[in-house]
């Protein structure tokens, strides 16, 4: 993650617009950050969290959350369970 305050840069590889990706890391959490791309957020198991223009929202399994273009948003997962993808893709 390239953050410029809260700003997250060079989120796509060779100029491929989409990029998907599984976070399975224990007790992870990602800082508060924006970006031009939509966010696709898809819970396999429970306990996620994610933070949309301070809005806190638990997921449980199968969950999804759109997160649009310039939102500022962050996540986290607790108790060692939580497993989330992102897909992410730009619109332009």
């Amino acid at each position: 993650m390239i953050l410029e305050g809260l700003h997250e840069k060079e989120i796509f590889i060779d100029d491929f617009p989409f990029r998907i990706a599984l976070n399975a890391e224990m007790n992870c959490a990602y800082p508060s950050h924006w970006h031009k791309a939509v966010e696709f957020i898809y819970s396999v198991k429970e306990n996620a969290f994610v933070n949309i223009n301070n809005i806190e929202y638990v997921l449980s399994k199968r969950d999804i959350v759109i997160v649009a273009p310039g939102a500022i948003h962050n996540f986290s997962v607790k108790d060692n369970v939580g497993i989330i993808f992102f897909i992410q893709f730009d619109l332009a």
